[in-house]
């Protein structure tokens, strides 16, 4: 039987869903086709979706039983054509007639004699205890009854359809049957009301703020997770969570999933936890609902040792809840400092992030943003304005450019929510799931002792002469990838992840080219924050060090700078994972000691022929020691061959050997393979106490 039903929608509809019913493509099937094409005219969110509670699908048995459908709730909205009825059954083959049977013989029985009647006993007749009924009043007839609807078929007219053997193409649901019999009314109401939910911009996302999100280059939330994730991996957790609100009437406005999507899925095959926010639903602002959705991912991630990346879009606290607003957000930043250390958690700002919402970020490990859509700030311009009279935009208060250049709050920005994401899944590789996992291993096709002759020049025969670091580390790491963090930020000290014959690992170096690489307030808390987390998540830690010191000045040490330069010292002691360093110049005063140092517990330290350690340059040593005394010239020559060298350090071991440059890749491979067994515990504490 092949009939399809054919429907006129209205013209101002924008919203159209079909629903088709078709056979599979086995050949052992039937080759008959009942098709089912439903038109949904798009109403107001709360309508359409009351409307759809009780919608029922009935088979049309006028035109052929099964092959017509239509939906009561939605006969305003469309019209139906008739359908040819189904062709009549092909006639069944003649057969020769049987010849009669005789028929069985009777056996005569004698006839039965007649019985007689039972005599009746008389009865008195009973005396008259009620009085004649009256006759009823007159009742005009009763109009005639309407003809009854037609009734669905029976159950086992219907089949069974599992949810697997749907899918969604071009916007239409096609359900696959192997069966002649139609999907039971029952399961298209419900496929049709997930589809209507399950579809951006149909069931709640408002029209004007989805243009304007496009005209700004902005994803929908569930846009980002598609690209995000492996294709099909996306689980969804509590889709159909709404808000309890009552107040302002807010109890009109409930929304499947409410302001957050949340889930789990893979990346590259490997498992992580997201949650995405909506700033089409009440601007993304958080409600219980909406912590509740995050709060339950990260508490599976915990339990299962996977990371958590939220995509962060929202206006802040929802004002209409008030208080239970504040304790969602409590409740996230608890479960960010319980999961501190024990699985990444990474934040990508996405849009507009203010208030309360801003310190979720700051709990993560690393906070990206999106160039010219993305903002973080406690308050924004309107309060600056009323507060402190300053005049200031939101880029200015709280973009990317400033997040990642001045405050240092964001480790990273992206040109736009495409190459965010993209970039983010690359960024996912580095990392390992939880900190009960080895640092991530990948096949590598870079030899493991491949000889690098261009380091034996990089570095310039004029000890005051700038080289940039990134050109060492680029020769030495696998294929010259290098993922860096923070690198508009700081930029007198380099880190990042790289890998080592296949082996993720954590870079840290100086920069000559900025500040001649000295380490000031910014660098030593950027620095420190990385060694850290490579050590929480067991990540090897390679160090180059060229340092000349401590940056001097009045503005350093009014702000911290012996305090600040203590946390990197003490990231680099506290660490227990496999630490490499290769001293490439020079290596001077206290600096010497805080770039993973022998002292601090280093593994294996190298220097190359160009190293010089030493507690001063050999000018300011020489001013020292000898007070202007002497001719300068032959007393810092006596410095240099005394002290300006790798000698000093490599007779007292404080060095183990001092190495050609072109080896170095097959040196720190070599070594990262023994290390690989490393074992190292601190003292038993309840936690440290870190100079903050």
């Amino acid at each position: 039987m092949d009939a399809a039903l054919e429907t006129e929608v209205v013209e101002n509809s924008q919203t159209k869903l079909t629903v088709e019913l078709a056979p599979t493509t086995d050949s052992t099937q039937s080759t008959s086709t009942n098709k089912l094409q439903t038109f949904l005219h798009q109403e107001p969110a709360p309508r359409l979706q009351q409307a759809l509670q009780k919608v029922q699908v009935l088979p049309d048995l006028q035109s052929g039983g099964a092959a017509g459908w239509y939906c009561p709730q939605l006969l305003p909205f469309t019209s139906f054509a008739g359908l040819p009825p189904p062709p009549p059954p092909p006639p069944l083959p003649s057969l020769p007639p049987l010849p009669p049977l005789p028929p069985p013989p009777l056996p005569s029985l004698p006839p039965l004699p007649p019985l007689p009647p039972p005599p009746l006993p008389s009865l008195p007749p009973l005396p008259p205890q009620f009085p004649p009924p009256t006759p009823p009043p007159f009742l005009p007839p009763l109009p005639p009854h309407p003809p009854s609807p037609a009734l669905p078929p029976p159950l086992s007219h219907y089949a069974y359809i599992p949810y697997d053997q749907t899918q969604l193409s071009e916007g239409r649901f096609i359900i696959k049957s192997t069966q002649r019999k139609a999907p039971h009314p029952g399961f298209i109401e419900v496929m049709i009301s997930v589809f209507l939910l399950k579809t951006p911009g149909v069931a709640y996302s408002a029209e004007s703020v989805c243009c304007w999100g496009k005209a700004e280059g902005k994803l929908t939330a569930r846009e980002r997770l598609q690209l995000l994730l492996d294709a099909g991996s996306f689980v969804e957790y509590d889709m159909f969570l709404e808000h309890n609100c009552a107040d302002f009437g807010m109890e009109k406005e409930k929304y499947p999933g409410d302001s957050v999507v949340t889930g789990r899925g893979r990346i590259n095959g490997r498992t992580v936890f997201v949650f995405s926010q909506d700033f089409t639903v009440f601007g993304g602002s958080l409600s219980g609902a909406h912590a509740k959705k995050i709060c339950k991912i990260m508490d599976q991630a915990m339990l299962v040792g996977a990371p958590v990346i939220g995509l962060n879009d929202s206006g802040g606290a929802r004002i209409q809840e008030g208080v239970e607003s504040l304790a969602g957000y409590a409740d996230i930043f608890l479960r960010n400092v319980t999961a501190s250390g024990v699985i990444p958690q990474i934040s990508l700002i996405m849009g507009p992030c203010a208030g309360g919402a801003v310190y979720s970020p700051a709990l993560t490990d690393f906070t990206f943003m999106v160039k010219d859509t993305s903002y973080l700030f406690i308050t924004g311009p309107d309060v600056v304005k009323s507060v402190t009279n300053e005049d200031v935009t939101q880029e200015e208060l709280g973009g990317a450019k400033t997040h990642t250049t001045m405050s240092g709050v964001a480790h990273k920005a992206f040109q736009n929510d495409v190459d965010a994401l993209l970039q983010l899944r690359e960024f996912f590789n580095f990392l390992p799931l939880s900190n009960q996992d080895p640092s991530p291993v990948r096949k590598c096709d870079d030899p493991w002792d491949r000889s690098v002759p261009g380091l034996d020049t990089v570095v310039p025969l004029e000890t005051t002469s700038a080289y940039d670091m990134k050109d060492i580390v680029l020769g030495i790491v696998d294929n010259q990838e290098f993922f860096e963090i923070m690198p508009n930020y700081a930029r007198n000290i380099i880190i990042g992840f790289a890998r080592m014959d296949g082996r993720t690992v954590g870079i840290v170096g100086n920069q000559p080219k900025v500040a001649a690489g000295c380490l000031d307030i910014n660098s030593s808390v950027k620095g420190a924050r990385f060694v850290r987390f490579c050590d929480a998540f067991n990540i090897p830690l390679i160090t180059f060090v060229d340092v000349p010191g401590f940056l001097p000045g009045t503005q350093q040490e009014y702000g911290g700078i012996i305090r600040h330069g203590a946390k990197l010292l003490y990231a680099f002691a506290e660490a227990t994972v496999p630490k490499i360093t290769i001293i490439t110049r020079k290596a001077y005063g206290g600096a010497y000691d805080v770039m993973s140092s022998k002292h601090l517990r280093g593994d294996i330290n190298y220097a190359w022929p160009t190293a010089e350690v030493a507690v001063m340059g050999a000018k300011g040593a020489v001013s020292i020691i000898f007070r202007g005394s002497g001719k300068q010239a032959e007393q810092e020559a006596e410095y240099v061959d005394k002290f300006a060298n790798p000698f000093p350090a490599a007779v007292r071991g404080f060095v183990d050997d001092i190495i050609e440059p072109r080896t170095t890749r097959m040196r720190i491979n070599r070594d990262l393979a023994v290390l690989s067994c490393k074992k190292q515990t601190n003292p038993w504490k309840k936690h440290a106490n870190i100079p903050l």
